[in-house]
């Protein structure tokens, strides 16, 4: 193990062997789930829950002896929860064919971001938790919109980035673009950058999806960004590390890794690239790849784990239009982004900044909904 694991609390010891054996095999250290009562058992199945790998440490228990197994009752209950988990993700995919299906016979072409997509890393794809489907339509954003409407369904456009709808059951984020290219130049050229990789790419096509998947160089810099977004709101979590150690371990080629190295150094994005890497060698046992960014700041990869593990929340309450609530509401904002200003300089020198002053211009911050893309 690595002096990161070592330093961690019993439980989340626990969980990371669980997801060590899930991921890629390796075996369970079974002197952490020796002698271990019913209450810890129970909290080690919240924390998965909490960390969105519920029924990937399930797999994981396969790895542990029978006689130190968890006690029945909860070996049932962890079961039946991801027997929910599979179910939710089957039905996923069948309201996803439909979709696709839609779009298809109106001519439009589909790409299948994050979530699902990311999904088919790993061992058993229904395994990975999804919470709704990413899409991006190739410039038919406005059209897919429309055809949705034609159905009945309702859309919701409060958000720069995409719009958002219900499908049979299942939601759905039709993405006009893939950053919030209205906040700044910042933004609005990693997004451009990302369009010309999606350009260039070979796209690969999954027939029985009915969607096409991005290049492995296109979900590099996408799934980084979009984790960056998450451990900004505070709900960075295994799912996202697990996604990204997936991802990384099929990189082989040293000119994908160099470009990736490249952009995250042009964009001041390399410390939490830094922290990301090492986290996915130290705490989910990934071979190190010494071709990425890591190993250059411990002690940050060690606040980012604490920080990761202890699922913290910054949702503020809404207080309605009113003037003086309205100036509350931001005075409440930016005093809890003065508080995590150290997430923004992690990701990039000038985002805090950047950010704060987006957020008072639009009364409107990251982790609130926006105005409706157009």
């Amino acid at each position: 193990m690595t002096p990161l694991f070592d330093a961690l609390p019993p439980v989340q010891k626990r969980l990371l062997s669980l997801l060590q054996y899930s991921l890629w095999g390796k075996e369970v250290d079974a002197t952490y789930f020796s002698d271990i009562a019913h209450a810890q058992w129970k909290e080690l199945m919240e924390l998965a829950a909490c960390q969105g790998v519920f029924a990937l440490a399930y797999d994981g228990l396969t790895g542990l002896p029978t006689a130190i197994r968890p006690p029945k009752a909860l070996l049932i209950q962890w079961a039946m929860g991801t027997k929910q988990i599979e179910n939710r993700y089957l039905h996923q995919i069948k309201s996803l064919k439909s979709l696709t299906g839609l779009y298809c016979k109106n001519g439009i072409k589909t790409l299948l971001l994050k979530g699902i997509g990311l999904s088919l890393l790993y061992p058993v794809p229904e395994h990975r938790e999804s919470g709704d489907l990413d899409l991006f339509l190739f410039g038919d954003y406005v059209k897919g919109n429309n055809l949705i409407e034609e159905k009945g369904i309702a859309v919701d456009f409060h958000s720069y980035v995409h719009s958002h709808f219900t499908y049979e059951g299942t939601m759905v984020e039709n993405h006009y673009s893939f950053l919030n290219i209205e906040r700044d130049k910042w933004d609005s050229d990693l997004d451009m950058l990302l369009l010309q990789m999606l350009s260039q790419d070979v796209l690969q096509l999954k027939e029985e999806l009915g969607v096409h998947i991005p290049s492995r160089s296109f979900n590099l810099l996408f799934v980084h960004l979009h984790s960056t977004k998450h451990f900004i709101k505070s709900d960075f979590v295994l799912r996202q590390l697990c996604d990204w150690a997936l991802l990384i371990r099929q990189c082989t080629e040293i000119e994908e890794i160099e470009t990736f190295n490249e952009i995250v150094r042009k964009f001041d994005l390399h410390r939490f690239a830094d922290a990301f890497n090492t986290l996915a060698s130290a705490l989910l046992g990934l071979p190190v790849n010494e071709n990425f960014i890591q190993y250059q700041d411990l002690a940050l990869a060690q606040t980012v784990a604490k920080e990761m593990m202890s699922q913290t929340s910054a949702v503020p309450v809404a207080l309605g239009n009113n003037p003086v609530k309205t100036l509350f509401r931001k005075m409440k904002t930016v005093s809890s982004m003065f508080d995590r200003r150290w997430r923004f300089y992690l990701i990039n020198r000038n985002y805090f900044l950047r950010e704060l002053l987006f957020g008072l211009r639009h009364n409107s911050f990251i982790f609130t909904k926006h105005q409706a893309a157009k």
